[in-house]
């Protein structure tokens, strides 16, 4: 219940996590509110709470945010924010079972159980780019799946999970059913959820990764887990990959070009039953322009080609230093208009709360730990003189 940030949304009851903390104070478990929410926590999480309740306690209050596109289109980002109770006792269940998780999927998928996993990712792919820089026939293919928590498929994740993670599987099967459809609010319309899971729920990141895991089974990187329901082809022989690390639902394959080729023709067969699918594909070489590679069957496969061998790995920016600093400029501007907008509201004590509080600042201390100094110095420093400037106001 501490755990949850202060202000945050509350699902369709109204009921908010602050409340809850409120219940449980900051002095220990000796509120006797502690004992009900327990004893409420423990009926949830066996499954055994009334039938009729799994479509409004597995429900979500829906909104819509603006956002653009990755090809610059207009677009809207759903978002679903679930009851405060559905949160905590997923939270409590996900950390009695994160060891198992990270046995089960490591060392490929960085995202559950993994201190600052989302840094490791440009890390590994500038290490690569730096030990091939010679090889004129090795590329880097980054990927990213499309809206994978609420896509991939229900059936496959709950019972993966189920042969993972057993302990987790009747709170699981209870807010996602395969036979009753969840309820989401939406500026007063009801909509259905029927497949996959939601955005927000603290358990999708580990129910999505071992569905992704999956995936890596097929192409022979990691064993097949002995017993289970699910079954994928195996690519024969096995991809043979420099390193095909991924973090949630972004990644990438690395090694020699007919390899990689090889193994994204085969993961694009394999995804579809499991409810995956890419959204974005770019490749690079690690030699960069002095490449050999032919790039025509990747452009067939939908795949963007920088031919400088520069990308984005975790919005964090691996390639030549003009790539980097530019990159890091842009995104400067953007965070920096951002702090604007929130300074230009009427109410001071607001503004300065989501100055305080805002995504801004952590995307640039994000890019400040994953990016070179020399790369990132400009941006980083554009960005503290519009921080100063909004806090100045």
């Amino acid at each position: 219940i501490r755990g949850a940030k202060r202000g945050t949304a509350p699902g369709p009851s109204g009921l908010r996590p602050d409340f809850l903390r409120q219940v449980v104070g900051d002095k220990g478990p000796g509120k006797p509110g502690c004992g009900v929410l327990l004893s409420l926590a423990n009926l949830l999480a066996s499954g055994q709470a009334p039938g009729f309740l799994r479509p409004f306690v597995g429900g979500a209050r829906g909104t819509a945010f603006r956002k653009q596109s990755k090809q610059g289109e207009p677009d809207a980002r759903p978002v679903c924010s679930g009851e405060a109770l559905r949160r905590v006792v997923g939270r409590a269940l996900l950390a009695t079972e994160l060891d198992t998780l990270r046995d089960h999927l490591l060392p490929y998928q960085l995202a559950v159980g993994v201190s600052a996993g989302a840094e490791v990712m440009p890390h590994l792919a500038r290490q690569w780019r730096e030990h091939y820089r010679t090889d004129r026939s090795r590329v880097l293919l980054t990927y990213d799946e499309s809206n994978a928590h609420n896509l991939v498929d229900r059936h496959t994740f709950l019972v993966r999970m189920r042969e993972v993670c057993p302990g987790l599987s009747r709170w699981l099967e209870f807010i996602y059913p395969t036979s009753q459809a969840g309820k989401v609010f939406y500026r007063g319309r009801v909509l259905a959820s029927a497949a996959g899971g939601q955005q927000g729920c603290p358990l999708m990141m580990a129910c999505h990764a071992v569905v992704q895991r999956l995936m890596l089974e097929s192409l022979g990187l990691m064993p097949p887990l002995p017993g289970s329901e699910i079954v994928v082809p195996i690519l024969e022989p096995p991809a043979r990959l420099d390193m095909a690390p991924c973090f949630a639902d972004d990644g990438f394959l690395a090694g020699p070009a007919p390899e990689v080729l090889r193994a994204l023709r085969h993961l694009r067969a394999v995804m579809p039953p499991l409810g995956l699918r890419f959204s974005e594909l770019a490749v690079g070489a690690a030699a960069g322009s002095q490449h050999a590679v032919d790039w025509a069957p990747f452009v067939a496969e939908g795949c963007r080609v920088d031919v400088e061998g520069s990308f984005e790995v975790l919005k964090s920016p691996v390639g030549s230093r003009s790539f980097c600093q530019a990159f890091s400029s842009a995104l400067a501007d953007k965070q920096a208009s951002v702090a604007a907008a929130i300074a230009d509201l009427p109410d001071a004590q607001v503004a300065h709360y989501l100055l305080h509080w805002t995504c801004s600042a952590s995307r640039m201390q994000y890019l400040a730990r994953t990016t070179p100094r020399l790369d990132c110095a400009a941006g980083l420093s554009r960005f503290d003189d519009a921080i100063r400037e909004a806090f100045g106001r």
